[in-house]
């Protein structure tokens, strides 16, 4: 299939994953008719239109339109009508995307899917689908849910079925740096309450803090010859195993960095609320002590993490930093470096961590986690953000 525009007006604008686009200039009529298009000025709107509504049949009166039976086939359903909208929102995150989501890519366009526009149940089956094709059934398991998007989320043409399908599937909110202008109509018209990050930037800026953490403490342990390492292999798991493992931690971080510190900060000080989120963060990884065997340094270094995304988002204004340094920190250790991450092993990593000597720069079960290493950087991390603060003026309720 091949489609001529004039310009290109979305990814994928044909709306088939395997269309192309050809750009360039399209024939004018001056072009086609030559001297003759002088002739079309002769050409006039009539003054009036001959109305002929003898078909139409008028509405009957409402006594007896109650009466009449509608008769629908079996894949006509009934539009769905979405629930009022929440003041306060606690759900998990369903989907991650990139930039330039279009609507294509959330409800699927061509001849296969349009039989199924009049039947939401099954139509919301295929949302998402050739994006990701387990997004509709983890977001029905879910029941509530939210979606994470970049630039430009919900480009390309108006169809309404790119905000009902996601609604049927329980999508309280997107949340993206932009959204586009029809798509943020249609969203707020079926109850899905669109959102913009006050700082586009601090997801990424996020992530790269947690990449530049487990960079420099893969560094120290490299160059001290505690670890070495040797490349395993490339896997094609590693690149979209990021959005699973952005799911997993931002996760985490709406219930112990976003619930917990509104919770617990209408009633106490700052200093609590980083006390309260770092004790939670150790009991939120007992199962793993509990498996791999306790670890007082893996314990400090939990509680301190705990504390120090709670400074994050004191000085920043902005949880999703904690996201973005969250899933650099996981990924890293797991996909990149291949050592243990929270005390489990990984087998899909680019190259494969191997201890050498237990020195203090890395634990034999809980890597990194469970150093002296990561106690001192993350403590200095700390209070270089509680001098920023007292500087700031942020350390007060």
């Amino acid at each position: 299939m091949i489609s001529i525009s004039t310009y290109r007006r979305q990814d994928g604008c044909t709306g088939t994953e395997f269309a192309g686009c050809l750009i360039g200039a399209i024939a004018t009529a001056e072009d086609i008719l030559g001297e003759r298009v002088r002739e079309l000025a002769a050409i006039h709107e009539p003054d009036t239109y001959i109305v002929d509504d003898s078909m139409l049949i008028p509405p009957l009166p409402p006594e007896e339109a109650e009466k009449v039976e509608i008769t629908r086939g079996p894949n006509i359903r009934f539009l769905p009508v979405p629930d009022v909208p929440e003041q306060v929102l606690d759900a998990p995150v369903s989907l991650k995307t990139l930039d330039n989501v279009s609507t294509d890519d959330i409800s699927p366009a061509s001849a296969e899917f349009s039989s199924m526009r009049s039947n939401i149940p099954l139509m919301s089956q295929y949302c998402y689908h050739r994006y990701d094709p387990d997004f509709a059934a983890r977001a029905k398991e879910l029941g509530r849910s939210i979606i994470v998007g970049g630039e430009n989320y919900g480009q390309g043409s108006s169809r309404e079925h790119a905000a009902i399908n996601p609604m049927f599937l329980g999508v309280k909110c997107v949340i993206a740096k932009s959204i586009a202008r029809i798509h943020k109509g249609n969203l707020v018209n079926h109850g899905i309450i669109p959102m913009l990050f006050e700082d586009p930037a601090a997801y990424d800026s996020g992530l790269g803090l947690g990449i530049l953490a487990i960079g420099l403490l893969t560094l120290l342990a490299w160059v001290s010859g505690t670890v070495t390492f040797h490349y395993d292999q490339f896997d094609w798991r590693q690149i979209p195993a990021i959005l699973p493992m952005f799911i997993q931690c931002t996760a985490e971080e709406i219930l112990l960095r976003g619930y917990v510190p509104a919770v617990v900060g209408k009633k106490h000080s700052w200093d609590v609320v980083c006390f309260v989120s770092g004790t939670l963060f150790i009991f939120h990884h007992i199962l793993n002590m509990d498996y791999y065997g306790f670890c007082t340094m893996f314990c400090l270094n939990a509680f301190l993490i705990g504390v120090l995304f709670c400074l994050l988002i004191r000085t920043e204004g902005n949880f999703w930093i904690t996201c973005g340094f969250h899933t650099g920190w996981n990924y890293m250790q797991t996909y990149l470096f291949g050592v243990t991450s929270s005390g489990n092993a990984t087998s899909v990593g680019l190259f494969q961590g191997i201890l050498i000597k237990d020195n203090g720069f890395f634990q034999e079960v809980y890597g990194y986690e469970g150093s002296i290493t990561a106690a001192v950087l993350l403590a200095i991390c700390i209070f270089c953000l509680i001098y920023v603060l007292q500087k700031k003026g942020k350390l007060e309720n």
